[in-house]
């Protein structure tokens, strides 16, 4: 073989060995880059789940402060405390007859058991309402520092 031989032999396994090379870059980066879009995306649905969360809780508030406890309102409660997370908002889910936590579970047994002693067993009844009404301010101003921590 030739000296020139040689030379273009060489070339080329250095040329094979850069493509080969560029090749690894390449694929590296579109994982990466796929990496990225996937947290990016499950940081936008964290963030949608977020803001749609926190409107659902700013109706919710504005249903609680309603001085009234109709059947309306008492829908109303309900409809809104069905959109959150049971461990959310336990005490309004209670009050709406929704499935809740243990401790909300307890507080609705004790309600009931006040309700039996003055003889009054309706838990839509206004007085339960007003009475549980500040416990879930409480509860919802709770929730919304939650979630607004979650964001950070």
């Amino acid at each position: 073989m030739k000296v020139q031989d040689w030379v273009l032999l060489i070339a080329q396994v250095v040329g094979t060995v850069g493509t080969l090379g560029a090749v690894w870059v390449a694929v590296v980066t579109v994982r990466m880059s796929a990496a990225q879009t996937r947290s990016a995306e499950e940081g936008l649905r964290r963030d949608r789940r977020i803001d749609f969360q926190l409107g659902v809780l700013r109706e919710l508030g504005q249903v609680n402060l309603r001085p009234d406890g109709t059947d309306l309102t008492i829908g109303q409660l309900k409809l809104l405390a069905a959109m959150l997370p049971v461990d959310l908002v336990p005490i309004a889910r209670v009050v709406a007859g929704l499935e809740t936590t243990w401790a909300a579970g307890e507080l609705r047994d004790k309600v009931a058991d006040e309700l039996k002693a003055t003889e009054r067993q309706d838990w839509e009844s206004y007085p339960v309402w007003h009475r549980l009404q500040r416990d879930i301010e409480r509860e919802l101003v709770a929730a919304a520092e939650q979630l607004l921590g979650q964001r950070a």
